[in-house]
């Protein structure tokens, strides 16, 4: 479109060398997007592996971000059954940056969920929920 003239769009983005700043424009703001999607912190592995049943109760959990994390600022919650919360704290500056270790109590069998709310070091903050299971040995 000449913006001078107010006249008609001849083919936006396929009118050879007249719109290809158009579409550099698009390209560059997809890419700002993405930049801005992957700044949350995303647990890339977990022990036990989210949705696990357990014969043998795990001592901790170990959660694994594609990012550092502020961990004064990380909060964690472990949810037996259906509503009940177990204390569980987070050692600060033992681990990576990247990396969560809980230590958790004994745990009996039943159903569990680790609930999480970390900040990224670029201040994004993330939720998420870590579920596993305990049954009882055979």
């Amino acid at each position: 479109m000449d913006w001078n003239r107010g006249g008609q769009d001849k083919g936006m983005f396929f009118n050879h060398g007249k719109r290809i700043p158009s579409v550099g424009l698009l390209v560059i703001s997809l890419g700002g997007l993405t930049g801005r999607l992957e700044a949350h912190a995303i647990v890339v592995e977990s022990v036990p592996k989210n949705g696990a049943v357990l014969q043998d109760p795990p001592k901790e959990v170990v959660l694994r971000f594609n990012s550092k994390l502020e961990k004064s600022l990380t909060r964690v919650e472990l949810v037996v059954g259906e509503n009940t919360p177990l204390p569980v704290t987070i050692p600060v500056d033992v681990d990576p940056p990247e990396r969560l270790v809980i230590p958790l109590p004994s745990l009996t069998p039943n159903h569990y969920t680790l609930r999480y709310k970390v900040t990224a070091s670029d201040g994004h903050r993330t939720l998420g929920a870590l579920r596993f299971t305990v049954v009882a040995a055979p």
